[in-house]
């Protein structure tokens, strides 16, 4: 049992020491969509929305969209089967 935690304990250390020393990973690029995506978001007067927030926004409102259509042609099914 000893040697178990030795092992893990040794093993942590070298993670640490690995995660310290270690160079920082390179900043991801903004890609070209997103940067006229931003751009026009700044033209349009909404500089505080981000072009992940537009397109969260727009996915969930097709999502409610389409949950309501759905829910509005099981209303009018007249055997309520398959809604």
């Amino acid at each position: 049992m000893g040697v178990v935690t030795g092992l893990l304990l040794g093993a942590g250390l070298c993670l640490v020491l690995w995660a310290v020393t270690s160079p920082p990973p390179p900043r991801r690029v903004r890609s070209r969509w997103s940067a006229d995506l931003a751009d026009l978001l700044v033209q349009a007067g909404a500089p505080g929305v981000s072009a992940a927030g537009l397109i969260a926004a727009m996915v969930l409102g097709v999502t409610s969209l389409q949950q309501d259509q759905r829910s509005r042609e099981c209303e009018h099914h007249p055997s309520g089967e398959d809604c």
